[in-house]
């Protein structure tokens, strides 16, 4: 699963808090993985992506 959020500038470590919060529930769905998380890069507008893995598609859904 891939996201990308905006995050208003001066928020990057509440950002990041939330998605540690965020890390946490998904560790409740079956077949979580891991997850990335990309801060903007040059020209990206604040723009961030996160990366969910799960082992199968139909595994993004609550256990």
């Amino acid at each position: 699963m891939l996201i990308t959020q905006k995050v208003r500038k001066g928020r990057e470590s509440d950002y990041r808090r939330w998605q540690e919060e965020s890390t946490e529930l998904a560790r409740g769905f079956a077949g979580f993985m891991d997850k990335e998380i990309y801060p903007p890069g040059d020209g990206m507008a604040g723009e961030w992506v996160v990366v969910f893995r799960f082992r199968e598609r139909t595994s993004s859904k609550p256990g």
